[in-house]
C-alpha cells in the first residue's frame, strides 16, 4: 500500500498524479531527472537521504585530509628547523658564571621548544586518533535522527554497507527461533499474526517494494527491489520484524520473507471474518454508511487498472493528520508495470474512511482479521 505520488505526494489516478502530473508507474532516467530538478521532498525514500550522506562525508573527510596535510607538513617544517645542524661555542671557564644566564637561557628556549614541538605532535595524533572516533559517533547519530525524521530529497547510489535503517533497532530480537519462510501477496500484514517476529531475509523481484512501521520502536523503512542503483537487487537481509509491526507488500508477485529465529511460539493466529458480502463501487464511498466497516481484499471489477486510495486520520483536535495509503491494481499482471498486482489483501477500513478509485473495484471479505477494533491496527504507523 503506497503512499501517494513519489514527485510531489499528490493524488494518484491512474498511475498518473493529479496534482503534478507524474507517471508513478515508472521510475526511468526521464522521470529521474525531473526529481532532481525539481528537488521533490519524496520523505518515503531511504535511498534519497543516503546519497545527501554520502556527499556529506566525502566533503567532511576532503576537509579532513585537506587539515591533516597542512599540518603535517607544519610539523615537518617545525622537525626540519630544530634538527639542523646547528653548532657549539667554547666558553671559558672564567665566563661561565657571567653567561651561564644567557646561554642556559638559550639551551632552555630549545629545550622548551623541543618539547613544545612533541606536546603539539602529541596532540595533534590524539586529535586524529579520538577525532576519527568522534566523527564516526556524529556521523552515526545525525544518521539516525536524518532517517527518524525522513530523510532528504535528493537521489542515491544505494549502499547498504553505509547505512541500515535497523541499525538503529534498540530491542533485541531472541536469536533462539524457528526456521520459518513463506511467500506474501501484495497486502496489509502485521508481524506476529502473519509472520513471527524475527530477523528476516526478504527476497523480491522488479516492481517489488515492503514498507513497515512501528512506533514502539521509531522504526519507519521503505525499500524497493528493482535493477536501479537505488533499489536492492534480489534479497534485502538483516532486515528485523518485531511483534507488532505493519508490513505492507507491494508488487505483482509475491515476496520470500524467511527467518531462522521465526518466534513461532508467540504468534497469534488471525480471528475469523465476521464479514461475508462483498462491495463494489466507483468514485468514492464511506465505511460504515455505504458499506460495513472491516477487513477486505480490494480488487479491480473490471477488464483495466485501478488506483485505490484512503486515507487515515493520526492524532486528535489540532494535532490531527492524514496519512494516505494507495494500491496499484491491474487485472493482469504485466512485466511493463510490475508495480501493479491483481488484488491487495487485508486492507483495514475503519468506520468514516471514505475509499476511492475513478475504477470500478470490488470489496471482498479478507479470510481472517486481527481486530474487530479497526482504529487501533494503525496505531502502531510512525
Amino acid at each position: 500500500m503506497k503512499r501517494g505520488c513519489i514527485l510531489c505526494g499528490g493524488k494518484v489516478i491512474n498511475g498518473i498524479c493529479s496534482e503534478c502530473g507524474m507517471d508513478n508507474r515508472k521510475t526511468d532516467e526521464q522521470y529521474l531527472k525531473i526529481l532532481d530538478r525539481h528537488q521533490a521532498e519524496n520523505e518515503e525514500k531511504a535511498h534519497a537521504f543516503r546519497k545527501a550522506k554520502k556527499e556529506a562525508r566525502k566533503k567532511a573527510m576532503k576537509k579532513k585530509e585537506a587539515w591533516y596535510s597542512r599540518n603535517r607538513a607544519a610539523r615537518s617544517e617545525t622537525v626540519r628547523k630544530n634538527s639542523g645542524t646547528g653548532f657549539k661555542t667554547a666558553v671559558p671557564r672564567e665566563k661561565v658564571s657571567r653567561t651561564y644566564s644567557r646561554q642556559g637561557a638559550v639551551s632552555s628556549g630549545k629545550e622548551k621548544k623541543k618539547k613544545r614541538t612533541l606536546l603539539w605532535i602529541l596532540v595533534i595524533i590524539l586529535v586524529l586518533w579520538f577525532g576519527q572516533s568522534l566523527y564516526e559517533f556524529v556521523h552515526r547519530e545525525v544518521a539516525y535522527v536524518k532517517s527518524w525524521l525522513g530523510g532528504s530529497s535528493q537521489e542515491e547510489t544505494y549502499n547498504e554497507e553505509e547505512w541500515d535503517p535497523y541499525d538503529y533497532v534498540d530491542a533485541q530480537l531472541n536469536p533462539e527461533g524457528e526456521h520459518w519462510r513463506e511467500s506474501l501477496d501484495a497486502g496489509m500484514y502485521v508481524v506476529g499474526a502473519d509472520l513471527p517476529e524475527g530477523e528476516y531475509t526478504i527476497t523480491g523481484e522488479e516492481g517489488n517494494s515492503y514498507h513497515i512501521w512501528n512506533a514502539q520502536h521509531s522504526l519507519s523503512v521503505t525499500e524497493y527491489f528493482g535493477p536501479e542503483d537505488y533499489e536492492i537487487h534480489g534479497s534485502r537481509e538483516g532486515a528485523k520484524l518485531l511483534a507488532g509491526t505493519l508490513l505492507n507488500v507491494d508488487g505483482g508477485t509475491p515476496m520470500i520473507f524467511e527467518t531462522e529465529n521465526g518466534q513461532t511460539a508467540d504468534m497469534t493466529p488471525r480471528q475469523s471474518n465476521p464479514l461475508t458480502e462483498t462491495y463494489e463501487f466507483a468514485d468514492t464511498a464511506v465505511a460504515g454508511i455505504d458499506f460495513p466497516a472491516g477487513t477486505y481484499d480490494v480488487e479491480v471489477a473490471e477488464d483495466q487498472s485501478a488506483f485505490f486510495e484512503y486515507e487515515i486520520q493520526m492524532g486528535d483536535g489540532e494535532d490531527a493528520y492524514p496519512v494516505s495509503f494507495y494500491a496499484l491494481l491491474d487485472s493482469e499482471i504485466s512485466e511493463e508495470y510490475p508495480e501493479y498486482s491483481t488484488s491487495y489483501k487485508n486492507v483495514v477500513l475503519p468506520e468514516g474512511v471514505t475509499v476511492s478509485s475513478e475504477t470500478r473495484v470490488r470489496l471482498t471479505p479478507s479470510e481472517g482479521i486481527t481486530t474487530e477494533d479497526y482504529e487501533s491496527f494503525y496505531d502502531n504507523l510512525t
